[in-house]
């Protein structure tokens, strides 16, 4: 279940209904070893534009999310339960369908590839805090970042490399198979 991710219900920026409701039915269910998965897109956490898309976030929402990490570690711990914070592939430059090769296109794939490089620098400050968190002020609290998995040497792309599958549907969101 990803809590913090229901659509026009940031749940760490606002305490609206739905949100209280979840996050009652959660606590009242935990039980020892449960895992409470969250999730974020780190573009959300980032002033930079991204084009095509427009994706555009802002540095200020980082702090409001750390808190809501911190908040959910302590409550899971009270129940002998973890959090786990599932991180996010590289925003690509297109759609993935769009970018899948095939004889009549063995190079669509160019077309959402993004280098290394950019997927490693964008969204840093994001991730490298929330490493901060997990090692440092919480700890049953676990990132598990996939940004690498999509990623050879020099280039992320929407498919999972070395295959024909295809791991990014759209620009940020995995397919079935990327999971």
């Amino acid at each position: 279940f990803v809590y913090a991710t229901k659509p026009r219900h940031n749940c760490f920026k606002k305490n609206s209904s739905y949100c209280q409701r979840v996050g009652d039915h959660i606590k009242k269910l935990l039980k020892p070893g449960d895992v409470v998965a969250m999730a974020y897109a780190s573009w959300k956490f980032s002033p930079a534009l991204i084009r095509p898309g427009g994706f555009r976030g802002s540095l200020e929402q980082m702090h409001q999310y750390m808190e809501f990490i911190h908040l959910w570690s302590n409550t899971t711990k009270k129940h002998g339960a973890s959090v786990l914070i599932l991180g996010d592939p590289t925003v690509m430059k297109d759609r993935g369908l769009f970018c899948i090769p095939s004889s009549f296109n063995p190079h669509a794939g160019a077309r959402c590839a993004r280098s290394r490089k950019w997927g490693t620098n964008y969204g840093r400050k994001f991730r490298a805090n929330l490493r901060e968190l997990v090692s440092r002020v919480v700890s049953n609290a676990y990132f598990f970042d996939p940004r690498d998995l999509f990623c050879d040497h020099s280039m992320c792309s929407a498919m999972i490399p070395g295959t024909s599958t295809l791991a990014i549907g759209d620009q940020e969101h995995l397919t079935i198979e990327g999971s």
